[in-house]
């Protein structure tokens, strides 16, 4: 069985491919018999892309929201009005605590733009974690990552999601808000699995001075990540220097594109 993965919303799409590109995030995940939406995206783009990439948004297992920010969590609504049943959404404790700092692009806010008791009217059915969840043996979201001391403080709810396939992890991140090598070190602690098959995903780094981005990239190199799968905040420095330092283990991502990955371990 494969690991499929469809991204449905990013700061690019795919040349050619009619579709609309949003500053955010959004990715169907199709692993272990689940059908599950990391993040939402604002809201505009995610109908729109999905209907022309003939993605049904109406049968999902799970939403899952990386973080409380309202370019991963803007479409949420709409999602959830699309659902014939209650619908499950996951996000890490505090996700929808009001967050009134300005948004990096664009005006308004930067968090979440509706409430809990919105969320439940749509038929959410709200999940708050504080520490990883399994949707099956091989397919979990980290519940918040821990951040080094000194580190970064935004989003402090943000998780990730991973699949445990045999030739190793497949990490999904939003933004890795708590640091890309903080995500990945806590999704093989929780995991107990060391190898990574691929980083897919935003890694926040594209706002850096470039002897920054450089040296982040590089100190990235050292992990074992067979591909990194990367857009969103990594911005267009970021993904220039991933294909400077990591040329044959890089590959961008758009809004459109599709990527499937290995057979997951023995026994499912």
């Amino acid at each position: 069985m494969k690991c499929d993965i469809t991204i449905l919303v990013d700061n690019n799409a795919a040349p050619g491919s009619g579709l609309l590109p949003e500053h955010g995030f959004a990715a169907l995940i199709e692993a272990d018999g689940r059908r599950l939406l990391f993040d939402t995206g604002q809201g505009e783009a995610l109908p729109l892309n999905a209907a022309r990439l003939g993605v049904d948004l109406s049968d999902l297992d799970a939403l899952v929201f990386s973080h409380g920010h309202y370019d991963h969590t803007g479409g949420g609504l709409a999602v959830l009005s699309q659902q014939t049943k209650p619908l499950p959404v996951f996000y890490g404790s505090g996700a929808f605590v009001p967050d009134l700092s300005p948004r990096l692009h664009g005006t308004g806010s930067r968090g979440i733009q509706y409430s809990t008791e919105a969320a439940s009217g749509y038929g959410a059915q709200l999940r708050e974690l504080d520490k990883p969840h399994r949707f099956t043996d091989r397919l979990l979201i980290t519940g918040p990552i821990p951040r080094a001391p000194g580190g970064s403080t935004a989003a402090p709810e943000e998780q990730a999601l991973a699949i445990i396939l045999d030739e190793g992890l497949v990490i999904v991140s939003g933004c890795a808000h708590a640091g890309v090598s903080e995500t990945i070190a806590y999704v093989c602690e929780v995991t107990g699995v060391e190898r990574v098959r691929a980083f897919v995903g935003g890694t926040h780094i594209g706002g850096y001075e470039p002897g920054k981005v450089e040296r982040l990239v590089r100190e990235f190199a050292a992990w074992p990540v067979s591909e990194w799968v990367v857009g969103h905040c990594t911005g267009a420095s970021g993904l220039e220097a991933f294909l400077a330092v990591m040329p044959d283990r890089t590959r961008p991502l758009a809004a459109g594109s599709r990527f499937s990955f290995g057979v997951p371990l023995h026994g499912s």
